[in-house]
């Protein structure tokens, strides 16, 4: 275990619901000007989606759109840890164009890292019936299920609203620093739990060989930290899914203190106080940094027509600059999923 922090976070990464009431300063409205600049990017793309992957920022000529995204990803590192991109009708185009829209933006924010088995760097976040609460290999992303409190891979999870479900789906997001404050000054005991940190069980996916021939992943070699102090500068990160998941599968056993651990952590993500919920709208894209914030989803009811379906692009990214983590860390949260050949997206239908 490295060092520990003992002083609270003063900054405004640890912030509380209270402070965004009446404020909508966290979200940013593109200009038509910035919509045109992207627009005319994502035309430049070429028509095979499969050399996508060779397309870099020099490619791109969009300086106030990169002007945008740049202070976007100051406040993402420095600032509050989230924000809000809107402006983009999405009425006004197709998927096909959607698509090449998001890409340009994932362009400009970062590195893209494969999210999946298929090694897809833009993934369709829509309903395909998988049990997220009950089957320890499904992913939330294509489950209607309600997703817990987590971070994801990569620096930031960026979520691009195509489809609303008609019903559910909410969104919320709480500070770690925050979560980190609560502890110190109330549970400081649990900070050694957390330093230390839990094995994750890394799932299956469609019986991927990736992980052999076993009827379940497999549980990683190492700890990984919930909270970690390195160079001056304190990370977050949770997935109690991943984290439990070590248990269901016979890898690990919690000690009381570290099942006290983690539901006291869950329960302060989880107070309404310190908690901002939305619901994205159709054109939003969110950007959450995954080691400042957790973020969740309520249960939705889809709609039964199939073309009408709740449908999210997403991008697991890398900020160029991104905060030092310790070497371990930064291979697990930045890697992305192993021991796959990235693409664009896989061949998931988009109605």
């Amino acid at each position: 275990m490295g060092t520990v922090l003992t002083e609270p976070v003063s900054s405004k990464l640890a912030w509380k619901a209270s402070d965004y009431e009446d404020r909508d300063d966290w979200i940013d409205c593109l200009s038509r000007d910035e919509i045109c600049e992207l627009e005319c990017a994502a035309r430049a793309l070429p028509d095979n989606d499969g050399e996508w992957i060779n397309h870099s920022l020099d490619d791109i000529t969009a300086p106030n759109l990169l002007a945008r995204l740049d202070s976007v990803v100051q406040e993402l590192e420095f600032g509050r840890g989230f924000s809000l991109v809107g402006g983009i009708d999405v009425d006004e185009y197709d998927v096909p164009m959607l698509r090449r829209i998001y890409w340009i933006l994932g362009i400009c924010l970062g590195q893209s890292i494969p999210q999946n088995a298929a090694g897809e760097l833009m993934t369709s976040i829509t309903d395909l019936g998988q049990s997220y609460t009950n089957d320890v290999d499904a992913r939330g992303y294509l489950s209607s299920d309600g997703l817990r409190f987590h971070s994801d891979g990569g620096d930031v999870v960026a979520l691009f609203c195509i489809r609303q479900a008609p019903n559910g789906g909410e969104n919320s997001v709480v500070s770690m620093m925050t979560i980190y404050n609560e502890i110190l000054r109330t549970r400081p005991e649990y900070l050694e739990i957390f330093y230390r940190g839990f094995p994750h069980y890394i799932r299956r996916e469609n019986g991927n060989a990736v992980f052999g021939d076993a009827a379940l992943g497999k549980i990683s070699a190492i700890r990984y930290p919930i909270f970690s102090y390195y160079r001056n500068q304190l990370s977050g990160g949770l997935n109690l899914k991943t984290i439990e998941g070590a248990e269901k599968a016979g890898g690990y056993a919690f000690s009381t203190e570290e099942r006290d651990a983690l539901c006291f952590i869950e329960q302060t993500a989880e107070r309404e106080d310190l908690q901002l919920s939305f619901y994205m709208q159709p054109g939003d894209i969110v950007l959450l940094h995954n080691l400042m914030v957790l973020h969740k989803r309520s249960q939705f009811r889809d709609d039964a027509d199939p073309n009408k379906k709740r449908m999210l692009l997403r991008f697991w990214l890398n900020l160029p600059n991104g905060r030092p983590l310790e070497p371990f860390i930064d291979q697990y949260l930045r890697g992305g999923f192993q021991g796959v050949t990235p693409i664009v997206r896989s061949t998931s239908t988009f109605a």
